[in-house]
């Protein structure tokens, strides 16, 4: 091989590499993305979690006063 052709093999690696690059970096923006929508869910499903318990716990609240009732 000639230098050219070193040089033209070189370049063609080089570009391969930097989309490659390109690549994982949108793919990490993707995750990261997701991973965002995840625990915004999570957090929103916890706050529901905890209205749940408040709402449960008024219901046994409100039973035991009908019990005492009876």
């Amino acid at each position: 091989k000639t230098v050219d052709d070193n040089t033209e093999s070189i370049l063609i690696v080089g570009s391969s590499i930097t989309q490659l690059s390109d690549s994982i970096h949108l793919k990490v923006e993707e995750t990261q993305a997701h991973v965002d929508t995840i625990d915004e869910d999570v957090t929103r499903v916890s706050s529901q979690m905890s209205e749940l318990s408040v709402d449960v716990d008024g219901i046994s609240t409100s039973v035991k006063s009908l019990e005492s009732d009876f």
